[in-house]
Formats: C-alpha cells, structure tokens, sequence
C-alpha cells in the first residue's frame, strides 16, 4: 500500500513539477554541501554531501547529544528529470554508552556518553525518492536553496569535503 501512494505521489508530483531538463545539469549543480539552515550555528544540522562520483553522506544534527544515527550513506542519481534517488547502503551509529544530563555541549537535555561508534552495512540497501524543487538564489542569505522532500536547504560549499 504504501509502495503505491509513493509511486502514485512521485507520478503526480513528477507531472506537475518544474523540470530541469538536463539531469547532468542538475546533478552538477547538487554536487556539494546543503544544509538545512541558512547560517551556521555553533555546530552542523541536517545537511547532505553530495559528490560527482554519486555517493553522498547525510549528516545529522551535530547538536543533538541525544541521537543515535550519525549518519546514512550511499549513493544518488537524478530520475525522472527532478526526483532524487538515494541508495542508503551504510550508516554510522552510537552503540551502547549512557545518557547524561547535557552539560551545555549540546541543544538536548541529555547527551551519550562512552558510546562506540560504529559502520553499519544496510542489507538490503534502503531505496528513497525525494521531489526536488528549484534551484533558487536566497538574495537574504546570499546562497543557492532548493527543497529536498519538502524540507529547504542552503548550499553552503560546491566541495562536498570542504566541511
């Protein structure tokens, strides 16, 4: 059921969405770091890396001490002219450790202490399509944004290794 509501949205939003033509165009313009925020904090949120090569890296909010997942990662591709097609293939978790009341390091109440950090394979790979809206110029903030599923990102480097 729910493989069908997303096939139907993706047709749907495919059909009525702005198409950039060229998915190398596209891909090329993607290629760096986005983040979920105009401005940096005192520490990252959201944000994607996303490379030439098509891997990508997707961040999670630095700031939260309460997390478990680091990271996921994998590869993309541009499909249908202007949905985003992520691979997840890998992600890098806290295991174990313990939460402590957060000293002010962090913007959650708690935070892991003495966790290890570990690579997880995903077996199988998890498939996930986002609609990919324009590529706009924030005259605000002075960056490129777009939205990725409906979230708005900033690109903050057209170097994906940069941060």
């Amino acid at each position: 059921m729910i493989k069908k509501f997303l096939l139907i949205y993706v047709l749907i939003y495919g059909m009525t969405s702005f198409c950039y033509g060229n998915p190398e165009e596209l891909k090329a313009k993607l290629t760096g770091i986005w983040h979920i925020l105009p401005c940096l904090p005192s520490g990252w949120s959201d944000n994607y890396h996303f490379y030439k090569n098509g891997t990508f890296r997707y961040d999670y909010n630095q700031m939260d001490g309460e997390k478990r997942i680091i990271n996921i990662s994998g590869t993309w591709k541009i499909i249908n002219e202007n949905m985003l097609y992520l691979i997840i293939k890998e992600k890098t978790i806290i295991k174990g450790g313990t939460f402590v009341k957060s000293e002010g390091s962090t913007g959650t109440d708690y935070e892991i202490i003495k966790g290890k950090i570990e690579k997880v394979k995903i077996d199988p790979p998890e498939e996930i399509i986002y609609p990919l809206g324009n590529i706009e110029k924030d005259r605000e903030y002075n960056r490129l944004a777009l939205k990725i599923g409906g979230r708005r990102f900033w690109k903050f480097s057209n170097n994906p290794d940069e941060f």
